[in-house]
């Protein structure tokens, strides 16, 4: 946890999102804007196809203060970074966007060399040696029960009929992401 640019706190502990289901809570205390927040997960070394992998999370939001933004980061080793982002203030149907508030059930699945990157490094993701989750300009809470980065594909989680044409049939679409709060 890296907390030196906050006059907050960060915690990460143990948690479930429900019955049996294991989860990570990654939290912020006392954070205000201007202050940012980071927890690192550095178990990850993936240096090849780096930009054809999925950042993959599962998660609850509990608590987003106004103003406050989440990001999960795909992280390589020279400071570059791609990221998927819960913020109030974002459109919830654009690509990198978890979610737009607190809820639970978000899903995002985008490819790495499909999103905007960032940081300080030499311009690419050409490896993945870290997941941050980076908590900004405010507090806020998220239940993790799934955090990948080394897929090449996208998990299917299951199909739901629905009337995409007005024509009164219905069609098969699979779920991949859930970018709004509740059961699906």
């Amino acid at each position: 946890v890296d907390e030196s640019g906050t006059a907050g706190s960060m915690a990460v502990a143990d948690s479930s999102t429900a019955p049996g289901v294991e989860a990570l809570e990654v939290s912020t205390s006392s954070q205000t804007s201007g202050d940012t927040a980071t927890a690192t997960f550095s178990d990850v070394s993936i240096t090849s196809d780096a930009q054809k992998r999925y950042l993959q999370a599962m998660l609850d939001v509990d608590t987003l203060d106004s103003g406050a933004t989440v990001e999960i980061r795909a992280v390589d080793s020279d400071g570059d970074y791609v990221a998927t982002t819960i913020d109030s203030s974002a459109t919830a149907s654009d690509d990198n966007v978890i979610g737009t508030g607190t809820g639970e059930g978000y899903v995002i699945q985008e490819q790495v060399g499909a999103l905007t990157t960032q940081g300080n490094g030499d311009g690419t993701m050409a490896a993945i040696e870290e997941i941050e989750v980076v908590v900004m300009d405010g507090d806020a809470s998220v239940r993790l029960s799934a955090l990948n980065a080394d897929k090449t594909s996208e998990w299917a989680l299951g199909d739901e009929r629905v009337d995409t044409d007005d024509e009164d049939d219905f069609e098969t679409e699979t779920i991949r992401d859930v970018s709004e709060p509740g059961q699906i």
